[in-house]
């Protein structure tokens, strides 16, 4: 079991890292977006060491956020802030639900994420890679490897991101329909550099993501549920994705070497993405 919780924190990471970040900006506001991404990682630090002694708990999610929660708590408390945020103070306390909130808010709070990243305040350059690490829970070089950008070169970018969305007090929410055209094209962007990167892994062992396929799929499903984000260019990039998504399955023989589209057997596409698609 113990060789098994290194790969359970790293699925919480890879899966659930943007929806914990977005649940804790709910209550801090995206000024305080580096916080929040600090605590998380924390916490998953945190299970990495408390669970092998201390046992896998039931609710590991839930876990996670309360570890991160308190960390923030502790430090507003030591920067002196804590009597500014009594409010938020209080919404965080009743996160204390071993359920977590219901799946419809951790959706509203993706989608407000995607959206917190490209508000105007944040420059034109640096919206695709703060969703892609604040969603998505790329690093730096994932993300300066799929922009074919220096890793030095990202980081300032989400240095500069980061520090506009604190100068700027940007609001966490979902825009109103008249900003939507102006802030959808780059978060589709990022769903696709992510999507990209789990059909053609450029870092790690595999040629393949399909964790990162599937959260792409996913999140662009959001969108669709969102009735001021249920537009046209949302339906073509969620069919393009399910219809190369199908294939992956079948993209890779015994040997994960890459296989082309004829050499393929299409017995192995998956037939529920191709008939969504």
């Amino acid at each position: 079991m113990q060789a098994a919780l290194p790969h359970l924190v790293e699925d919480l990471f890879r899966h659930r890292y943007g929806a914990l970040v977005a649940r804790l900006c709910r209550v801090l506001g995206a000024e305080r977006l580096e916080l929040a991404e600090d605590v998380v990682q924390e916490a998953l630090l945190s299970a990495l060491r408390n669970w092998p002694a201390d046992g896998v708990p039931e609710q590991p999610e839930a876990w996670v956020f309360r570890v991160a929660r308190n960390r923030a708590l502790d430090a507003l408390r030591r920067s002196k802030v804590a009597g500014r945020v009594e409010r938020e103070l209080q919404a965080f306390a009743q996160e204390a639900a071993p359920d977590g909130p219901a799946p419809d808010v951790v959706a509203d709070d993706t989608l407000r994420m995607m959206f917190t990243c490209c508000h105007p305040a944040v420059p034109p350059d640096s919206r695709v890679p703060l969703v892609l690490k604040t969603v998505a829970g790329f690093g730096v070089p994932e993300i300066a490897g799929a922009l074919l950008q220096k890793d030095g070169t990202i980081g300032q970018r989400l240095s500069r991101a980061k520090a506009k969305l604190q100068q700027e007090q940007v609001r966490f929410e979902v825009p109103p329909p008249q900003e939507l055209p102006a802030r959808l094209p780059p978060v589709l962007d990022a769903l696709y550099l992510m999507f990209n990167e789990g059909w053609r892994s450029h870092r790690g062992k595999g040629l393949l993501r399909p964790d990162l396929v599937q959260e792409a799929v996913r999140l662009c499903g959001l969108l669709l549920e969102n009735a001021p984000t249920r537009r046209p260019e949302v339906h073509a990039l969620l069919a393009l994705m399910l219809l190369l998504g199908a294939r992956l399955p079948a993209r890779t023989d015994a040997l994960g070497d890459l296989l082309t589209l004829a050499e393929q057997d299409r017995s192995r596409w998956d037939r529920e993405w191709l008939q969504c698609g």
